[in-house]
């Protein structure tokens, strides 16, 4: 069935019947069922909320009814929470029950689906201002391939909805402008909305690989980490192994595409349970960019992330004064070359064949060099052989 706003009692049971039906089903992560699962889920309780007078059994209370019953302890329930600080955060009332926590308590312990839905209580949010949202590209990007909308029409008619739900998803209600790292000319315009769901979509992503991923330490991210980092950059599949070092770390990486008048090349969030993301655009299809920019978010990651929040950046390519992002530049650059032997290396670097000798007795890929020298040399034409051009997005599967 299409997903729309419920408005009548038939409509009511019928959409009742999709959610029981998707929830005996088991929808897989990040499939078209399981969006269309939270969707109807979010909409049948905003349906009650305005239609319904009853009182239902509290799902806290209700879980804790069965576990007495069963036999259950707080451990036991991980299978269905997740882990052991969801578990104690559900039965402290500290964080609502995700759509997939209901589903599995429901198949698992046989708790009725409106018992956990009907009183579930929302992370609180501010009214969503829906008409500042770009909301043609969101529908076209994350949500008209999966067919829960019939048209965007329909979409906008639901956009309150599909937005919380959004922002609930990824436990992301914070207003975006406090988080916004500006590079260049005060006078550009930024969508401060477009990053906010931008940011949200990030933070639903990283959400379903934390579970497969192990637990991350502080003490295995730092500049010696990097260093060896850096050198799988002179690997064909470069790009793809730096990524599985850092999962292998315990820290989440997303690549989602900027929105329109965001000008986005990555970030590095809090993410769920504390967990750090990188997030990265590939704006640039470019090899140097891409080593540049995952290493600038790593550095925020071992830098500044705990101390000092979410760092949304903007423009790389463009010089910043802000001390943060200096020093996040500086870890960046010294992963792959120290700064003491770059003025050497740029005299000595005057041709293809000395950026290439360089780059192989360094270890690291020429875009690296080549790209310096270019952004420090203001000259944008020299050693585009070995730059990459469009090689990125192959590289990690992305087209």
């Amino acid at each position: 069935m299409k997903t729309k706003l419920i408005k009548t009692k038939e409509e009511h049971a019928q959409a009742i019947e999709r959610l029981s039906s998707l929830m005996d089903a088991n929808p897989t992560s990040d499939s078209p069922e399981e969006d269309e699962l939270e969707l109807l889920a979010f909409l049948i309780e905003s349906y009650e909320k305005d239609h319904f007078d009853r009182e239902l059994p509290d799902p806290i209370e209700a879980i804790k009814f069965r576990m007495e019953q069963q036999g259950l302890s707080p451990n036991d329930l991980i299978p269905f929470l997740g882990s052991k600080s969801k578990v104690s955060e559900v039965l402290n009332r500290k964080r609502p029950l995700s759509v997939s926590m209901m589903r599995r308590l429901s198949t698992e312990l046989g708790i009725p689906g409106d018992i956990l839905l009907g009183k579930a209580e929302p992370l609180a949010t501010e009214a969503i201002p829906v008409e500042e949202y770009p909301l043609k590209e969101i529908y076209n990007r994350w949500y008209k391939p999966k067919g829960l909308f019939k048209d965007l029409r329909e979409f906008k008619k639901n956009a309150s909805a599909v937005l919380d739900d959004l922002f609930q998803g990824a436990g992301e209600v914070q207003a975006i402008p406090a988080l916004l790292r500006q590079r260049n000319d005060k006078r550009k315009v930024y969508d401060e909305f477009a990053l906010h769901a931008w940011k949200a979509q990030v933070l639903r992503q990283a959400a379903e690989q934390v579970e497969s991923l192990p637990p991350y330490l502080p003490s295995l991210v730092d500049a010696s980490f990097a260093k060896q980092l850096a050198l799988l950059s002179s690997q064909k599949e470069g790009p793809r192994l730096a990524v599985d070092a850092l999962r292998d770390r315990g820290i989440a990486v997303v690549f989602e595409d900027s929105l329109p008048r965001t000008y986005l090349d990555g970030a590095a969030l809090n993410g769920p349970a504390g967990r750090p993301v990188i997030a990265l655009t590939i704006r640039y299809n470019r090899l140097d960019n891409f080593w540049f920019c995952l290493f600038h978010e790593l550095a925020h990651v071992h830098l500044h992330l705990k101390q000092d929040g979410d760092k949304i950046d903007v423009e790389l390519d463009k010089e910043s004064h802000q001390p943060k992002e200096e020093e996040a530049d500086r870890f960046a650059l010294e992963a792959f070359i120290p700064e003491t032997e770059w003025p050497e290396i740029l005299l000595r670097c005057t041709d293809l064949a000395s950026v290439r000798q360089e780059s192989k007795r360094r270890m690291i890929h020429p875009s690296v060099i080549a790209g310096r020298i270019r952004k420090d040399t203001g000259n944008y034409r020299l050693f585009n052989p070995v730059m990459g051009h469009g090689e990125v997005r192959e590289l990690l599967g992305l087209e």
